[in-house]
């Protein structure tokens, strides 16, 4: 049995003239620091179930900057990225590098968000695209009178660069066309769905800030 392991690995075992019998249990503590080691995100090297040195899980420490690429290798890594005074890890994959170095692609966003403080009836999500985009997207119950409104929470936002509203049921219905409230110092903060269709609606919009 490997006795329970120092509190770190020991870089000076063995001794240069020590006999074994004097290293041996500083070798087994360090055995047992590698095997403590390695059962992170791996399955135990003495699992009986199974398939021992199987990873379980990938876990990516944040680097500092975009990680350097040799010519037919590729990265993969995380990355702090910084957002409107948000931030959050992404991965990030940079094809084969060399000198020049290879494209930095960011491969994931942000985590999706609660809209906060929208229309009664509204039920709505938002997250961060790469680019410098902003994806709203939801439910609208809408009522049979002009000028529903679709709020967009938080109000960050200045360009519609696409918005789609599509109403629910076995029938076609007209859609809506949406239109821009007036805005409060360039910020967009509602849609107005000009005609009067009553039912639920599904809808999708996408803003930038440029």
């Amino acid at each position: 049995m490997i006795p329970p392991p120092k509190d770190q690995y020991d870089l000076r075992m063995p001794g240069a003239n020590d006999f074994l019998a004097e290293s041996q249990s500083d070798f087994l503590s360090n055995f047992g620091q590698l095997y403590n080691a390695f059962v992170a995100n791996h399955v135990a090297l003495d699992s009986v179930t199974l398939t021992p040195g199987n990873h379980t899980n990938i876990q990516l420490l944040q680097q500092g900057q975009g990680a350097v690429t040799n010519v037919g290798d590729i990265s993969l890594y995380s990355k702090e990225l910084i957002y409107t005074n948000k931030k959050t890890d992404e991965l990030y994959l940079r094809y084969q590098g060399g000198n020049p170095q290879g494209q930095e692609v960011q491969m994931t966003t942000y985590q999706l968000y609660d809209q906060q403080n929208i229309q009664p009836g509204q039920f709505g999500l938002f997250t961060y695209l790469p680019g410098g985009l902003i994806l709203y997207f939801g439910i609208a119950f809408l009522s049979s009178t002009p000028g529903n409104t679709i709020r967009l929470s938080p109000k960050i936002t200045k360009n519609v660069i696409a918005a789609n509203l599509c109403t629910n049921g076995t029938t076609p219905l007209t859609i809506p066309w949406l239109a821009e409230e007036a805005k409060e110092n360039g910020i967009i903060e509602n849609l107005i769905a000009h005609e009067a269709v009553a039912g639920i609606a599904y809808f999708y919009i996408v803003l930038g800030n440029t």
